[in-house]
């Protein structure tokens, strides 16, 4: 990242001494020196205020740059899940015997497969939001906060609940332990979506 302003300028990405910073560094220390030639400053103190100046700048664009990719990552990772999620109901629902002899309901519940009917599920702790295979094999005890969707309907609640405690019982003893622990939070603030192919029944008069 190049510092904003009319050229010359710092490359925030380099080191002061790059070749690509020096004529930019050499300009600041003469101009630097010119303003300062009626005191009795050193060239050696120009230079080393000059390299602070640098330092300062650098740092704080590594800052941004980290806070932007954190929060970046984060919600890559919000949306992993919800894709996670709705790959597990779907795989339910595909593979129950039970429904694959009552089709008319296995088509409604694959009505409900869509990506906005998931509800998001949040780090306790977002400073140290890990994924899930990450928390596995950290051996985590971080847990998800399920934030449900207060325009989701009691009904299209309880399919998908039964589906996730169908996915449940079909995992080895040793994926459910694995299993990160979920815990219902506080209502969800996404809105109601406004997307075609939604049942009717599955949403509720909100937002």
């Amino acid at each position: 990242m190049k510092e904003e302003g009319n050229p010359p300028y710092w490359n925030l990405e380099k080191r002061v001494s790059d070749s690509e910073n020096q004529p930019f560094y050499a300009k600041l220390v003469e101009n630097t020196q010119s303003l300062l030639r009626d005191t009795n400053t050193s060239i050696s103190d120009i230079k080393k205020a000059v390299q602070r100046y640098f330092t300062t700048l650098q740092s704080k664009y590594r800052r941004q740059e980290k806070n932007c990719s954190t929060e970046d990552l984060k919600k890559a990772r919000r949306r992993q899940r919800l894709h996670n999620k709705l790959q597990k109901r779907t795989s339910s629902i595909n593979n129950s015997s039970t429904l694959s002899a009552d089709l008319e309901t296995k088509q409604q519940w694959l009505e409900l497969m869509i990506l906005d009917l998931m509800s998001s599920e949040e780090s306790v702790a977002d400073s140290s939001e890990e994924d899930e295979t990450e928390a596995i094999a950290t051996g985590s005890k971080r847990k998800l906060v399920v934030r449900p969707l207060k325009w989701r309907s009691e009904e299209a609640s309880q399919v998908f609940a039964s589906l996730d405690r169908k996915y449940s019982r079909k995992q080895s003893q040793k994926g459910q332990m694995m299993t990160v622990q979920r815990v219902t939070g506080p209502p969800s603030l996404r809105c109601r979506p406004n997307v075609d192919g939604i049942p009717e029944w599955a949403l509720e008069d909100f937002c």
